[in-house]
């Protein structure tokens, strides 16, 4: 077998995703280098894969060209990357494959319009690699193991809380997540707001700095618990097999961006409130009718499956 690339695009739960796709190329006999502007930082913690940091889009399109040795290369595309990975599918049509997982109908570019809605992004992948690239041997995983250091679930009690991601239309109101960490206080967990120093300074209360993604990955690997809005920790949290509890504005996405490496359950509106095409009422209203109820009950419910 020969060596493939896969670049990922910019967010974190879709390098994490994608690292399914490195891992299983890698099992199947191929030696795999990944390009993600972060997960380089996580190296310890995919001891048999090859992170790197990304190139510039130039840099990208010169490294397949004077590479030959890359059999296969893979994009996931996104805004960033996208002119590169068009230049180099049209200068190496055989060898690269575009991918654009989304949930928007008419919008998802794989090589083989391949793409079943009703299942996740990881099932997806799974049968993208079983039946398009036909490898062999498959399995819903991608690498990540903790060092020998750290202990798995080592504070049973501790709940890792992130009340932020990268779109702010994805996130439930703060004031529910502080309501939410004093109920679960005086319920006898230990709830801690994580998040890094830049969202540390943009929410301002109560919560828990981290300085490296190493540092946030070791606490959540040793808590027991991790409950989000939908964003890449919590892709992060399921990939080191700690359970999940997943808040999502619409049912369309959390079909699709669920955490699905380990058990998890979610969060999502009403079935009753509309998400009528061209008014976006769920996208930009449907955390106001997720509640705290909810939430809880949805806890409960994960810690017994644990």
């Amino acid at each position: 077998m020969g060596k493939c690339a896969v670049f990922c695009s910019q967010g974190l739960g879709d390098g994490l995703l994608f690292l399914l796709l490195s891992e299983n190329l890698q099992r199947n006999g191929y030696e795999v280098d990944t390009y993600h502007p972060s997960l380089a930082q996580l190296q310890e913690f995919f001891p048999n894969q090859a992170l790197h940091g990304m190139h510039s889009l130039d840099g990208i399109v010169s490294l397949i060209s004077s590479n030959d040795n890359y059999e296969r290369v893979f994009f996931n595309l996104d805004s960033w990357n996208a002119e590169a990975a068009f230049k180099a599918k049209e200068t190496h049509p055989d060898r690269v494959f575009l991918l654009k997982p989304t949930t928007c109908k008419g919008k998802n570019i794989y090589r083989t319009g391949f793409l079943e809605p009703k299942k996740t992004l990881l099932e997806n992948l799974c049968l993208f690699c079983k039946e398009e690239l036909h490898l062999s041997h498959v399995v819903k995983e991608n690498g990540m193991q903790a060092p020998a250091h750290l202990e798995y679930r080592k504070n049973k009690q501790r709940i890792a809380i992130h009340p932020t991601s990268r779109d702010p239309m994805k996130n439930w109101p703060k004031e529910r997540f502080l309501h939410l960490k004093r109920r679960l206080e005086k319920e006898g967990f230990e709830p801690f707001f994580v998040m890094s120093l830049e969202e540390k300074k943009a929410w301002g209360s109560d919560a828990t700095p981290f300085a490296s993604l190493v540092d946030v990955a070791s606490f959540i690997y040793e808590s027991s618990y991790f409950i989000g809005n939908d964003s890449g920790l919590g892709h992060l949290a399921s990939s080191l097999h700690i359970t999940t509890l997943t808040l999502f504005s619409t049912w369309r996405k959390e079909m699709f961006w669920r955490p699905d490496f380990f058990i998890g359950l979610t969060v999502k509106p009403p079935f009753w409130l509309p998400n009528w095409k061209g008014l976006g009422l769920q996208e930009e209203k449907g955390k106001e009718f997720i509640f705290e109820r909810a939430v809880l009950k949805q806890f409960y419910r994960l810690k017994e499956m644990v």
